[in-house]
């Protein structure tokens, strides 16, 4: 790899020279003040021979010997913030799915009554929802995801006669193409990734079969991949991605509601941090398992809680302005867009959406990897 060595800190990292860096390195986090930062990353370009990479904006530093490349990511921590109202759905529904972010979002599919559903689209560009192409069969209840609009996908659900469904469909911003089936039809599964790489955890099978099993999707096929420690189902959505994810277990048995979580971590599942209260029917969103957030859900009540998450606990935010549950959402976790779900009526259909903005404290984080 061509380089060149570092010789000043990249002014695009301008921070107070007493401004607090939290820095992660071998596992163990600590802070230091941006001055120390820099005399310590001094010491290592001359010691090291750490070298610019000029096409990250000057933040990236690469080893010319090992390959190995650091990099320094900013974060919000605590995030503290408010729900505003946004546009409301040009039809009311439920169980749909969804992707994008908060000013770029999908909510495809779902019910618009107790067994109607629907194969429309509704798309939302932060400020009102219009109505984009339907997908070729109607569903509710399917798994979906991804953070780009473009690379939004579906698979399983129930039809307007409750069978389950194995069926996908991927959507590249405008219309709907048929994607693989999956090995088990299911429904109310938790999901994540995108039309090219994507999981899909759990959910149910029939009325009332719980799984814990797990598919794995190339962008052409699915194939089994390694299942959860238990079942986990009626929780929608994830934070992260398919090598690097948490998902909330929700309902796990008839009328038992869990609090507990699960992280996948390429390899292997283990236990996350719990949520504050059992619910199910929740959206959980976020790019990375470090910053979920969800929002809404249902105990034998319809909740209007929210949480956020940030890789080892979950703290409470503000709540949702209308307690929501079977809810659309998408977004991060400090912009947030949640749509849509049943009212705390439990019968009645919403059409109503809510955006979540947070504000918190920028940190910086020393990031080390190795190029492959």
């Amino acid at each position: 790899m061509a380089s060149t060595k570092l010789t000043a800190l990249p002014s695009a990292t301008s921070l107070a020279g007493s401004d607090l860096i939290y820095v992660v390195e071998g596992g163990v986090s600590k802070s230091i003040t941006k001055d120390v930062f820099i005399s310590q990353l001094t010491l290592e370009k001359r010691t090291s021979d750490y070298a610019a990479n000029a096409t990250n904006s000057g933040r990236v530093w690469t080893r010319t010997d090992t390959g190995e490349v650091k990099t320094i990511a900013e974060r919000i921590t605590s995030p503290s913030g408010s729900w505003s109202a946004g546009g409301a759905l040009s039809a009311a529904a439920r169980y749909q799915a969804a992707f994008g972010l908060q000013g770029d979002a999908v909510s495809a599919g779902g019910a618009e009554a107790v067994t109607q559903s629907i194969n429309t689209t509704q798309e939302y560009n932060g400020t009102s929802w219009s109505a984009g192409n339907n997908m070729a069969a109607g569903r509710d209840q399917a798994a979906g995801s991804s953070q780009t609009k473009s690379t939004g996908f579906l698979a399983g659900g129930r039809n307007s006669s409750n069978t389950d469904l194995a069926s996908s469909e991927e959507f590249d911003g405008t219309n709907y193409t048929a994607g693989g089936n999956l090995s088990t039809a299911r429904y109310e599964s938790p999901s994540v990734g995108d039309t090219s790489d994507a999981k899909i955890i759990g959910g149910v099978s029939g009325a009332s079969t719980f799984l814990s099993s797990v598919e794995d999707y190339d962008g052409t096929n699915w194939s089994a991949g390694t299942a959860a420690t238990a079942v986990v189902a009626y929780s929608k959505g994830s934070a992260g991605t398919t090598s690097d994810c948490i998902v909330l277990r929700g309902l796990i048995g008839s009328g038992s509601y869990s609090t507990g979580t699960y992280e996948w971590n390429g390899t292997s599942w283990s236990a996350g941090g719990a949520i504050t209260n059992a619910y199910s029917w929740n959206y959980v969103c976020g790019p990375t398992r470090a910053t979920g957030f969800y929002a809404g859900g249902y105990d034998g009540t319809t909740r209007a809680t929210a949480e956020s998450y940030d890789g080892t606990s979950w703290s409470a935010e503000a709540s949702l302005s209308q307690q929501r549950y079977s809810v659309g959402g998408a977004g991060t976790q400090t912009a947030a867009t949640f749509f849509g779900g049943n009212d705390s009526g439990g019968g009645g259909l919403l059409s109503s959406t809510e955006e979540f903005t947070a504000s918190g404290t920028t940190v910086y984080e020393l990031k080390t990897f190795t190029l492959t």
